[in-house]
């Protein structure tokens, strides 16, 4: 809701769902919560690692707090931002934006 003034959104409840519009259009920035149903943030992050990379590197990752040993270290170990829920839009939009530079490149 946040976000609907500026931006035209779609929205998916999970990674398969993700996958699927991802696979059908191209986004200029992907938000995605770390947990979520069908494997989660780091699924959806190396699938498209491995099938569009591009895609992979306008991801923006979100959480309330990443509950699980492992999801903290994947947030630690991969390259695109990661913001805390409740999200502020002034970040949000500094982050977009470093997405759209080169610095914002996964090598």
């Amino acid at each position: 809701r946040l976000l609907t003034p500026w931006y035209e959104l779609e929205v998916a409840t999970g990674v398969d769902e993700a996958l699927g519009l991802l696979g059908r259009a191209r986004f200029d920035v992907v938000l995605c919560d770390v947990m979520m149903p069908s494997g989660g943030g780091e699924r959806l992050f190396r699938t498209l690692l491995e099938r569009d990379p591009a895609a992979a590197r306008r991801v923006v990752f979100f959480t309330g707090g990443a509950v699980t040993e492992a999801a903290r270290v994947f947030l630690r170990s991969q390259p695109q931002p990661v913001l805390e829920k409740p999200l502020d839009i002034a970040e949000l939009a500094r982050a977009a934006e470093r997405l759209r530079t080169p610095q914002g490149d996964l090598h």
